[in-house]
């Protein structure tokens, strides 16, 4: 059905429409004229359940963008996957009634945006089914670094991200793409359905994702760091938003943990003393270009690392410490800092991030400073040295993030020791709540 809502033709895919969905969708048209005209934009919408917000929501907006071309793309955040692939389909209908009656003159992208576990077709990678491995395994075949070093063998590599680069960065596609018509394209074209996915971000008209794509500083990067101002953002199931912050900068880890970081420290340090006796090459090019500094653009650090993100702006500016700039430095300062971890197990209190970082200098001499560099360091290290099999060192960069966390934020933040006891047994916790 048609109607218009003041000066908006609304195009809604259904034959009625309730009184709620029309005071809805008034009322949020409103508020994207005030953001138009003021930049003041903000707001909280309540709708009863099973209303039918979603499809009001996505019929206006799309509305509102056909209308006024100077608004930005929408950015719909849902909870989990199962609800971002239902709002999916809303926005299919929606667009499907647009383009019967615009007669597909009004093209637009809707992509869905998640994981390499929910969009990999690589039967090589899929063997696991731990997120964790799955990301580690897409990088192995994928990493800039591997790519040269098996640039003859193309068997080495994923066959799906040679074909996309090689033939997809230039696409320019139209329609809705859920995550399974992603996945059923790139087996059509040859293409990776995930770095396709995270190429049509920079040019889609309607993005879907979970809500970490906009909140975990972590994953942000890859999706909303770039965004105009005049993107719209919607959060679905606001109410989550709270719990969904805390777990994206909380972080926890036990003794079994540190025992694993400790081992993975050891296969750092052979890895450097066989570096230093044979490829020497390789840890200079991985010093000089932290001597360059967080921000530089080229070479193995990269500002699109999502580690970067844990960092306030003023910190990725500076240059890496002088002190940890050394891989076996920094090495070092990671085995030190994992035994006060090991020693601070048996604490029976809270304490909050200055204290505790203030705890370290006096016992490791490590600096808060340099505490606040860990996570983005050892990303860099990872790639400088050339890893494979990240998932082996999952341990070490759960300590490093850590580092990172509780050095950087204070405000909101508490360090806690906690004792469980499962099956008659003792567990030793450590975590970072925020």
């Amino acid at each position: 059905m048609e109607f218009k809502i003041e000066e908006i033709e609304i195009i809604f895919p259904y034959s009625h429409i309730y009184p709620e969905q029309y005071e809805y969708m008034l009322q949020l048209k409103r508020v994207l004229d005030a953001s138009r005209l003021s930049s003041k934009g903000h707001c909280m919408l309540e709708m009863p359940s099973g209303t039918g917000k979603t499809v009001s929501l996505l019929s206006l907006i799309t509305a509102y963008q056909s209308a006024y071309p100077e608004i930005g793309r929408l950015v719909y955040c849902s909870r989990t996957v199962s609800e971002t692939e239902k709002a999916i389909e809303e926005a299919r209908r929606v667009l499907h009634a647009r383009d019967i009656k615009l007669k597909n003159l009004n093209k637009i992208l809707c992509i869905g945006l998640s994981s390499r576990r929910n969009l990999c077709i690589n039967n090589q990678v899929l063997e696991t089914r731990e997120a964790s491995e799955i990301d580690s395994r897409c990088r192995d075949l994928t990493s800039s670094w591997i790519r040269d070093k098996f640039k003859n063998d193309p068997s080495r590599l994923c066959q799906f991200n040679e074909g996309f680069l090689s033939d997809g960065t230039s696409s320019i596609l139209s329609g809705v793409f859920s995550l399974n018509d992603l996945k059923n394209f790139g087996k059509e074209k040859g293409w990776c359905p995930y770095f396709l996915a995270r190429h049509l971000v920079s040019v889609a008209n309607i993005i879907l994702c979970s809500y970490q794509y906009i909140i975990d500083p972590r994953i942000a990067a890859l999706v909303s760091s770039n965004f105009p101002e005049n993107t719209i953002i919607v959060f679905d199931e606001a109410h989550n938003i709270d719990s969904a912050c805390i777990e994206a900068l909380s972080v926890s880890f036990d003794h079994e943990t540190l025992i694993a970081a400790e081992g993975q420290v050891e296969k750092l340090k052979n890895k450097i003393a066989r570096l230093k006796k044979n490829e020497r090459e390789i840890l200079n090019r991985e010093y000089e270009s932290l001597i360059q500094g967080l921000a530089h653009e080229t070479g193995i650090v990269s500002p699109a690392d999502t580690s970067f993100q844990l960092l306030p702006p003023e910190i990725i500016e500076e240059a890496v410490p002088g002190n940890i700039r050394r891989a076996e430095h920094f090495v070092e300062l990671l085995r030190r800092f994992t035994d006060h971890l090991k020693d601070k197990l048996d604490c029976e209190r809270s304490e909050n991030p200055i204290k505790f970082c203030l705890d370290v200098e006096e016992t490791q001499a490590i600096q808060q400073r340099h505490l606040k560099f860990c996570s983005a360091r050892f990303n860099a290290l990872m790639r400088g040295l050339q890893i494979e099999q990240l998932a082996s060192f999952t341990a070490l960069s759960l300590i490093a993030e850590f580092a990172t966390v509780v050095s950087t934020y204070s405000k909101g933040f508490v360090v806690i020791y906690e004792f469980i006891k499962i099956a008659n047994r003792e567990k030793k916790n450590i975590k970072l709540c925020c």
